[in-house]
């Protein structure tokens, strides 16, 4: 269902999906670990609660790499592509990493902000069970980034 797709370095191990979009692989630091992030430092300033220099959000991050994050809806249609029913998770399996690799454990951000809590709360997804939620966009959690579209 996706190819591999190497047009992007930064995104390290990056797959296309069948629409065309590059899906990076999960954010990590220099060591390999994985690097969870806050939405948007641009938001942690607007807070009064800059970031550490040099820290950046997931926003920012997958900008710095020349990508973005992927809304929910990119999200939604790669739970259906993971197997997902239409507007639910049921069918879904994280197990194919030929199809995208390192999603079980994770939630990540999406680009998408929550409507009833816009100033505050952000989309996110549940990479091991398909789950769409949101979450404060203080909170650290995992990041790909995605390029196309």
């Amino acid at each position: 269902v996706f190819t591999r797709d190497t047009s992007h370095a930064a995104l390290n191990e990056a797959w296309r999906d069948p629409r065309g979009l590059i899906w990076g692989d999960i954010g990590k630091k220099d060591d390999g670990s994985i690097w969870p992030m806050v939405h948007s430092s641009e938001y942690m300033k607007q807070l009064g609660r800059p970031l550490p220099e040099g820290q950046l959000g997931a926003k920012e991050y997958c900008e710095s790499i020349g990508a973005r994050l992927p809304s929910i809806e990119e999200f939604i249609s790669l739970r259906e592509d993971m197997g997902a029913q239409p507007e639910t998770n049921e069918g879904y399996s994280h197990h194919n990493d030929k199809i995208l690799p390192n999603l079980s454990g994770y939630w990540f951000w999406s680009s998408s902000v929550y409507p009833d809590n816009s100033p505050y709360g952000a989309y996110d997804f549940n990479g091991s069970f398909g789950d769409i939620g949101y979450g404060y966009r203080i909170y650290y959690v995992a990041v790909r980034c995605v390029v196309g579209r």
